[in-house]
């Protein structure tokens, strides 16, 4: 077995405005990912975000 990796402490860095999410909006991508796993609103989520992730080398 392997060890567990190490923890890395994280803190909030940004957060989208409330005024720019959608809410009250069924979501195709929510209704499939989350199939069978507890959501705070049935196929809703109020936004989705994705973007590059680099490590602590700046590797993408």
């Amino acid at each position: 077995m392997f060890a567990a990796p190490p923890v890395i402490d994280t803190e909030l860095f940004a957060e989208l405005p409330a005024s720019l999410r959608v809410s009250n909006r069924k979501s195709k991508w929510v209704e499939f990912r989350k199939k069978g796993q507890p959501v705070d609103q049935p196929e809703t989520i109020h936004s989705y975000l994705e973007g590059p992730s680099f490590d602590r080398e700046g590797n993408l």
